[in-house]
């Protein structure tokens, strides 16, 4: 409920980052590599080839292009997923992972403005 109130409210910038995501289910493991948008601080949305099911968590590494290491966060959900994209909310973050965050939305909103 709250990452749905959330999700109505957040600001969402479109973003050029780089991901990775990695899914496990069962034995098998996929590592598949996509590109972020419409990212907010709840969540974004990924281009990809690969077709996730909505309720899956999956491991999501993003890259920033801030010059420091990408975030990896495990526990994410997809929470939608359509043809070549699909939706995540973000699991809980650290401080410094949420500022780094805020920190290409910033970016984002300055480019928009």
């Amino acid at each position: 409920m709250h990452a749905m109130l959330d999700r109505r409210n957040a600001v969402r910038v479109l973003a050029h980052c780089h991901v990775h995501y990695r899914d496990a289910s069962g034995n098998e493991v996929s590592i598949e590599e996509g590109l972020l948008r419409d990212v907010s601080t709840t969540g974004c949305k990924i281009i990809s080839r690969a077709t996730l099911r909505e309720g899956s968590i999956i491991t999501l590494t993003l890259y920033l292009n801030d010059g420091q290491p990408p975030i990896s966060l495990a526990g994410t959900t997809v929470a939608w997923a359509a043809k070549y994209r699909f939706g995540v909310t973000f699991p809980e973050m650290t401080s410094d992972e949420r500022k780094r965050l805020e920190g290409i939305l910033r970016k984002g909103l300055t480019r928009l403005g």
